[in-house]
């Protein structure tokens, strides 16, 4: 699927975050990033559109407990919509989620959760069909 904020793939398989990361990247893309309101309303729209319930998004506070980054490379969120209370770190919660019980604003998850997910790629080289 195409859209002007960059080429998504939607997946109905529900894994663990560190291994949809991996196969996003099997596909030359990553787990979703979320970098502006506009995005975050897209992305919105689009689990509302496909009943996606909750996703994982690919940014994460391993490497420092509360400092959340967009993996794999490292940079740090410039835009976030947490929900209320959230992250709050409950039982050691490192991977990043929208979730639709939050009103689809994000909250942090233990990573071995098995949810959606939607892998992200750069729009590089599309081509639009002539017709």
């Amino acid at each position: 699927m195409y859209s002007e904020l960059g080429m998504l793939r939607f997946v109905e398989f529900a894994s663990p975050d560190i291994i949809l990361q991996r196969m996003c990247e099997m596909h030359g893309g990553n787990l979703v990033h979320i970098e502006t309101a506009e995005e975050d309303n897209f992305i919105t729209q689009q689990m509302r559109t496909y009943a996606l319930g909750d996703i994982w998004m690919g940014g994460s506070d391993w490497t420092k407990e509360g400092t959340w980054v967009w993996e794999p490379e490292g940079r740090i969120f410039q835009y976030s919509n947490f929900a209320h209370g959230k992250p709050n770190n409950a039982h050691g919660q490192n991977c990043l989620s929208k979730a639709q019980a939050h009103h689809y604003q994000w909250d942090d998850y233990d990573c071995d959760e098995h949810i959606k997910y939607i892998c992200e790629k750069a729009n590089t080289n599309i081509q639009y069909p002539v017709g």
